[in-house]
């Protein structure tokens, strides 16, 4: 999932797709966390890259950013949900999902 802050043009839709992100600035995390791989993978289907405005190490920071509107960020959807000051969007068709499947596998190989 994707929070954004609550008056982000994406809050209250149920759905985006990745390729209606490439001009969002996301707030991403450190390099070797699943979710910074995941939202590279989602990207790199599309054939882009994500435009990173910060790098956070951890959650309270991204979401204090995103209520900032300093960006959006990919999370997983247990964790999008836990603070009801952003709002949540999920990706379709399952790209987010489909990164971190993609991602737990490669570890599960290694």
């Amino acid at each position: 999932m994707v929070i954004v802050s609550r008056d982000h043009a994406l809050a209250g839709r149920d759905t985006a797709k990745i390729s209606g992100l490439v001009d969002e600035p996301f707030i991403t995390f450190h390099r070797g966390a699943s979710t910074h791989q995941a939202l590279l993978d989602a990207f790199a289907a599309i054939d882009r890259v994500p435009q990173a405005s910060f790098e956070s190490a951890d959650l309270s920071a991204a979401f204090a950013l995103v209520k900032r509107r300093l960006g959006v960020a990919l999370v997983p959807r247990s964790v999008a949900e836990l603070d009801p000051l952003v709002s949540h969007v999920s990706l379709v068709p399952s790209q987010a999902q489909t990164a971190f499947s993609r991602l737990a596998r490669s570890l599960l190989t290694r």
